[in-house]
């Protein structure tokens, strides 16, 4: 599952509900973001953590500046894994929240080769999440190690796609908290603190 809201208090009913992983937001300092005493229950209730970077980009002028704003979400996303005690080695994405058209390609790729760039110098692996187009472009350009499928099927090149490492499936509800459904195809890259 993935979520928009702290699951402290909630870990062990989410494992109970039948959950192996969930999926959080950084940077830290949001009010949707991932804290260290989350990680701290949620890996106590034996449930996997899958990081997902992810402030505004759900237009094209979020991407306009290609590298320069992969770099500074590259160096945010790793300042917060490392306070969230997220281990080098495992993935973080970095979303592109809306259908992407063919020409917001070249940009949303120049971010993501920054943003590769540097998870790849501090050890850690790169996903993308979004639509087919996005994902089948970024992973096959080399610039993410993972895929996360957006539930949107209506998006571009979602219908047909078919490399993801995580997808997202349906809304519900678990422990009261609105969450989206995701199923892993066994390498969607979850963690668990150091």
């Amino acid at each position: 599952m993935d979520c928009a809201v702290s699951t402290c208090g909630k870990a062990q009913e989410i494992k109970a509900g039948g959950f192996d992983f969930v999926a959080r937001y950084y940077p830290i300092g949001l009010p949707k973001s991932l804290t260290r005493q989350e990680v701290e229950a949620l890996a106590g209730a034996g449930l996997w953590i899958v990081s997902v970077y992810e402030t505004t980009p759900t237009q094209p002028a979020y991407f306009a500046s290609g590298a320069v704003r992969g770099e500074q979400d590259a160096r945010r996303a790793l300042e917060s894994a490392r306070a969230c005690g997220q281990p080098a080695g495992s993935v973080i994405y970095f979303a592109v929240d809306y259908d992407a058209a063919e020409a917001d390609l070249p940009a949303i790729l120049a971010y993501f080769a920054a943003v590769h760039a540097a998870l790849n110098a501090a050890g850690y692996l790169t996903g993308v999440y979004g639509s087919g187009r996005v994902c089948r472009a970024v992973k096959g350009a080399g610039c993410a190690h993972r895929a996360w499928l957006a539930m949107s099927r209506g998006w571009a090149g979602s219908a047909d796609y078919s490399d993801w490492d995580l997808c997202q499936t349906i809304e519900g509800h678990v422990a009261g908290i609105e969450e989206d459904g995701d199923r892993s195809n066994g390498s969607a890259g979850g963690w668990q603190p150091d």
